[in-house]
């Protein structure tokens, strides 16, 4: 039997996802409800498990969340900011991410991130305090003392056995709650926390952030990740990252090439919506910090507009050094038309039809 409701009334709640966790001793981050169900998908053999039963509920549970994301982001201005799991809390890159995001929802925009850590942390920490200032200034303090745990592996791993499918990493999940432990300590301040996180149990190694208003968590990345970037309409902000970040930088572009999404009506397109990528990062061809590795996409990107005459398209995407410039290209843009929701679920789909 799942141990998930495989049709949640709600968008899951950070009290709820991590009921049971206790700041003091941190290795209790183990027995969380979140944790609990990424070792039962771990243990029924992930992403490529067979047991059809189980398969099933995930399909269910993921079709109601897709749907209740779709209800949650109706009539909003959202923004997505994607960005490296690796950031560390220490850099400036994060420090950007959350400034960004901040300045963003005192301006009305709803942020929406992959729900990780790095710089979709660092988004939902600024949307969770809402402006810059010394709030935003003392929780990036505090979080840097507590890097994002790397050198311990994995907290689950499968075995294939059917005695014992799975393997415990007792030091891990340890280092996952000490991660944790500031972000609690800053989340007590802001209970209600910023924006909607939307990540996915298939990489559940990687820490859900405790900042977010609400998280729409998936089984099956392919659907999160694809909705995730639909969901944007009124555009997506970059942030330093690696191969994730690209993947979802050119899934974007496509989406905007071909003007996908939003749908708003039977019969109308979508509209592309701005591309602003924040930082030399995304730009320097010419590599002189070898600890530093760019990735220069505008080239590319360029080269894509001008191939298939999309100079309106072209006219959306931005390179910026600065926060402030970021959220000022973001702010400059108006949707073409007004919608009362953001379809990212086939509208004849329902929980009950899967």
């Amino acid at each position: 039997m799942p141990n998930f409701d495989p049709s949640p009334a709600a968008l899951y709640t950070i009290p709820q996802l991590f009921h049971g966790f206790d700041p003091a001793r941190t290795e209790t981050f183990g027995q969380t409800p979140d944790f609990e169900i990424y070792k039962q998908f771990v243990a029924d053999g992930g992403a490529a498990s067979t047991h059809k039963p189980m398969v099933l509920k995930r399909a269910e549970h993921d079709c109601t969340i897709l749907q209740l994301l779709a209800q949650a982001l109706a009539g909003r201005k959202v923004v997505a900011m994607m960005g490296g799991h690796a950031v560390n809390r220490s850099l400036t890159a994060y420090a950007e991410a959350a400034m960004t995001a901040a300045m963003l929802t005192e301006r009305g925009y709803l942020i929406i991130t992959g729900g990780g850590p790095g710089a979709m942390e660092a988004a939902h920490l600024g949307a969770m305090i809402g402006r810059p200032g010394a709030d935003l200034d003392r929780a990036l303090n505090l979080l840097r003392t507590a890097p994002v745990p790397q050198s311990h592996g994995r907290p689950v791993t499968y075995t294939g056995d059917p005695k014992a499918p799975i393997h415990e990493n007792p030091a891990a999940i340890q280092a996952l709650g000490d991660y944790y432990k500031p972000a609690w300590e800053i989340r007590q301040d802001h209970p209600a926390g910023g924006g909607i996180a939307i990540p996915t149990w298939m990489y559940g190694w990687e820490p859900t952030t405790m900042f977010a208003a609400a998280v729409g968590k998936y089984f099956q990345n392919s659907i999160r990740e694809d909705g995730l970037l639909a969901a944007a309409s009124h555009g997506i902000v970059y942030c330093e990252g690696r191969a994730g970040t690209l993947q979802e930088v050119f899934q974007d572009a496509a989406q905007n090439y071909y003007k996908s999404f939003p749908a708003p009506a039977e019969g109308e397109r979508g509209w592309s919506s701005p591309m602003v990528f924040l930082g030399d990062f995304w730009t320097l061809d010419d590599q002189t910090d070898s600890s530093r590795p760019t990735l220069p996409v505008k080239r590319l990107l360029d080269k894509l507009w001008l191939a298939g005459g999309k100079a309106a398209t072209a006219a959306l995407v931005s390179y910026v050094l600065t926060p402030a410039e970021a959220v000022e290209k973001i702010a400059a843009f108006e949707p073409p038309h007004q919608t009362q929701a953001v379809r990212i679920a086939i509208e004849t789909q329902s929980p009950s039809a899967v």
